[in-house]
């Protein structure tokens, strides 16, 4: 912890990977991450949140993370769908 707060407070958070891992409640980060987001006159409720295994794809206020855990979703060649009965478990 010690060490985000030390990137946080000399700006040092855009290009830094993340592993959520490190968190207790990542979503609160999540949620810090898309209010920064927003600070850019795009109302909050408006924003949505898009993944991209594509750093060139990126936008300029992507957060990289690791040790994302996605629950009730599929992965099929680097997109996100709907877990159907067929898929595994991983």
């Amino acid at each position: 912890m010690k060490q985000w707060v030390q990137k946080a407070q000399s700006n040092r958070l855009k290009g830094e990977e993340f592993d959520l891992a490190e968190l207790f409640h990542p979503v609160v980060f999540i949620n810090a991450c898309k209010q920064n987001a927003s600070r850019n006159k795009i109302a909050l409720d408006k924003l949505t949140l898009v993944t991209t295994f594509e750093e060139s794809k990126a936008s300029e206020n992507a957060v990289r993370l690791k040790g994302l855990l996605l629950q009730g979703c599929s992965l099929h060649r680097n997109l996100l769908g709907p877990l159907s009965q067929k898929d595994e478990e991983f």
